[in-house]
């Protein structure tokens, strides 16, 4: 099951036997443009961000999402990304997309409780370019942020959060990336951040510290999308990146910081040749499954 959310739709679809989308539920976007979507680690519910309205969808029976998707959190300013952050989908981290301006960190709990006033527990000040990218690791309290000018921060988010540094990378941190990705599990944490100019970096952000690991592969285009991957929900040693070629990466780990090549291949995403048209991809997302799948999303909304 997977959700996806566009301009003017949230879909909630499944894969039939032939492993085609097959819709189960969709609603009209009232607010427009849609940013980002995360799923809460129970997987019962998902959030969605459109031009800076955060909407919680509860999935159901029959993978029906509730009607009501009650709005969350509102904010001034338009379109923002966010990210559901730390073990148990504790807190929720904001930031205003391709704008110069704070990270702000939610209590999520009490969002989705309507407890409390939408006051954020932290304000990180660290971006004086736009941001473009963040990511939350499921296992600990890290949080990732990339900007305009290709800086990786790394944050950690909690009872007190804090910014604990740009991360190193001399040349390698002067691309923009619009992709970044935490490794699942909480043994030697890492993090993949892909760049405009093609190259896959790589830290591994606990003790022992390493990186920056720039992978030898250099993929065609921008890097839409990175990951790690897991096999029987268990974290693997496998990286997957996509460039917006259509060009895919997939690494095997397992002697990092020695990272081998083991399929380097081109997705099918050329369409309308006869008319010169050409579709890009997107974004990548992996399956939390018995293998390791992933899909890749084109410009045009097609899978």
């Amino acid at each position: 099951m997977f959700a996806a959310c566009s301009s003017a739709s949230i879909k909630l679809c499944t894969l039939d036997q032939k492993g085609q989308p097959v819709v189960q539920w969709q609603k009209s976007c009232e607010f427009g443009r849609g940013d980002t979507l995360d799923w809460l680690r129970n997987g019962k519910a998902f959030l969605t961000c459109h031009a800076g309205n955060v909407l919680c969808h509860v999935v159901g029976k029959q993978n029906q999402a509730d009607e009501k998707t009650p709005t969350v959190l509102s904010l001034p300013g338009g379109p923002a990304i966010m990210r559901v952050c730390g073990e148990g989908s504790k807190q929720l981290v904001v930031a205003q997309l391709d704008v110069a301006g704070p990270i702000k960190i939610f209590d999520l709990g009490a969002l989705l409780g309507g407890t409390k006033e939408a006051r954020p527990l932290a304000i990180l000040q660290d971006h004086d370019r736009p941001v473009t990218a963040l990511a939350a690791s499921s296992a600990s309290g890290h949080v990732a942020s990339a900007n305009a000018a290709g800086s990786v921060y790394l944050h950690q988010v909690g009872s007190s959060s804090s910014t604990l540094g740009l991360l190193p990378g001399g040349p390698a941190l002067v691309t923009p990336k619009r992709c970044l990705a935490f490794s699942y599990g909480s043994l030697h944490i890492r993090l993949a951040a892909g760049a405009d100019d093609g190259q896959i970096i790589v830290w591994q952000v606990t003790q022992p510290t390493a990186g920056p690991i720039v992978l030898p592969t250099r993929l065609r285009g921008r890097v839409m999308g990175v990951g790690f991957g897991t096999y029987n929900k268990i974290p693997s040693a496998i990286l997957l990146g996509c460039s917006e070629s259509g060009q895919l990466f997939a690494g095997d780990m397992r002697r990092f910081p020695d990272v081998q090549m083991t399929l380097r291949s081109d997705l099918a995403v050329l369409q309308h040749e006869n008319r010169g048209l050409r579709e890009q991809v997107a974004a990548l997302a992996q399956r939390l499954d018995d293998c390791v799948s992933f899909g890749a999303l084109l410009g045009n909304g097609a899978m």
